[in-house]
């Protein structure tokens, strides 16, 4: 933990110079910060979550048997995205799994409205249909926008940094965080006005909205 937090500031394009060079610690760093989007990017191919599980360890093992050819360590983001593409595309269609999965990450988007812990039965109950819903309204998204919010909300990347990991422009990932965020935030609207928290005689919580701040870079 303590050389992890040796790292903590240091830039992803240093990172995997000092990687380069065959520090174990930055690799285990690199891992730190790049597993949470690797295996989004693999459910983006997948159904499976364990599956996606192996192909980011695949992913990642062949990403660090390379990383001595990376000429440009700027570029290890978008590299590393183009391996866990390939590597999920050649397990899918080995395997052409189509059993309906949750996603491992789908959850922590309810983070915001969870501010208060309940032991009312009922309150248990519209919270895990309000996830259930989140979780179908995500998977409605385009899988380019949803990997975009994921990456936004779940990992709390800045745009710039999903701007370099999906190899993309920066004014793409704006456009599509934007689409995202208000396409969302609409259903949820709609959602949280058929399903209100308030009940008689008990006070309206007000619900937190996502994360809206202008977008980081």
């Amino acid at each position: 933990m303590g050389m992890r937090r040796r790292f903590r500031f240091i830039e992803d394009r240093e990172l995997v110079e000092i990687a380069q060079l065959g520090s174990m610690e930055a690799c285990d760093e690199l891992v730190w910060r790049f597993r949470g989007a690797v295996l989004l990017a693999a459910r983006q191919v997948l159904n499976s979550p364990e599956a996606a599980q192996d192909v980011a360890q695949e992913a990642f093992l062949c990403a660090f048997r390379g990383l001595a050819q990376l000429a440009d360590p700027e570029k290890f983001a978008g590299w590393l995205y183009a391996i866990t593409r390939n590597r999920a595309r050649r397990v899918s269609l080995r395997e052409r799994r189509s059993e309906p999965t949750e996603d491992l990450h789908l959850e922590r988007l309810m983070d915001a409205y969870r501010d208060e812990p309940t032991a009312d039965p009922l309150d248990a109950v519209l919270r895990a249909e309000t996830e259930a819903a989140i979780r179908e309204l995500l998977c409605d998204l385009p899988p380019e926008i949803r990997i975009v919010v994921q990456l936004y909300y779940y990992e709390q990347w800045p745009t710039l940094r999903i701007a370099k990991f999906l190899s993309l422009p920066l004014t793409t990932i704006k456009w599509r965080l934007h689409a995202g965020r208000t396409r969302l935030s609409r259903h949820l609207t709609l959602l949280l006005e058929e399903k209100p928290d308030a009940r008689p005689g008990k006070e309206t919580r007000r619900t937190p909205h996502p994360r809206t701040a202008a977008e980081d870079v």
